[in-house]
């Protein structure tokens, strides 16, 4: 092999090592910036009564239907809801969360009872505002489809800001060092919520509306004809 096809081949290698290293850069920062959509749909039924908020939750999960009851009060207390979950067989009371310090610090508990094993248990959770994850945020959006129904996807984000470190000078030079951060950005819950009271005051004011048209005047042939 002569002097020159060497370097005319290792001109091409450096070409390929430039190609292959934006390649992996690509790659990296692909993995790091995610997106994923794979929610579990719910369908939400509402019926309001005067101490209580009355509710059924039908969502598919994994190719599986679950269903759960739900009561909620209608007016400000320290409950919650209270929850009949048919897949895990499982009764929940759950507090609302207190506050405590203008917010500084929160406090929440669930009840349960396993309805199979009849066992009961007890969770509670302390949390601050400071550790309500200052890098993870969420929350649930709603758009109204009409006097009755709410379309409300859930998203999550999880994400390290990109940053970047060096040093000059001293004793050694640092080089500088790049964190290219990351970022997951998740749906993992579709919920469509039907308010029965709202929907059934719908339908009879439709009905209604369509009852009171005054029908329409049909003449006879003699008529027309005076």
């Amino acid at each position: 092999m002569s002097d020159s096809d060497l370097q005319e081949f290792e001109g091409d290698y450096s070409s390929y090592s430039e190609s292959a290293s934006e390649e992996d850069f690509l790659a990296d920062l692909l993995e790091r910036y995610t997106c994923t959509f794979r929610p579990e749909y719910c369908l939400k039924l509402r019926k309001s009564t005067k101490p209580f908020l009355l509710g059924l939750n039908c969502s598919r999960w994994r190719k599986a239907n679950h269903f759960c009851a739900v009561l909620k009060p209608n007016q400000d207390s320290w409950l919650r809801k209270v929850t009949l979950s048919s897949q895990e067989r499982r009764l929940e009371v759950s507090t609302k969360k207190f506050h405590f310090g203008q917010d500084v610090l929160t406090f929440s508990a669930v009840a349960g009872l396993d309805i199979e094993r009849l066992k009961p248990s007890l969770g509670w959770k302390f949390s601050t505002r400071w550790s309500l994850g200052t890098y993870k945020i969420g929350r649930k959006e709603k758009f109204s489809l009409g006097p009755a129904a709410e379309f409300r996807p859930r998203w999550k984000l999880d994400y390290s800001a990109p940053e970047i470190e060096g040093a000059v000078g001293g004793e050694e030079d640092q080089a500088v060092q790049v964190d290219q951060g990351h970022a997951h950005l998740s749906i993992p819950r579709v919920e469509m919520l039907v308010q029965l009271d709202d929907a059934w005051q719908w339908c009879r004011s439709h009905r209604n509306r369509h009852s009171s048209k005054p029908a329409p005047v049909i003449q006879s042939a003699e008529a027309e004809s005076n």
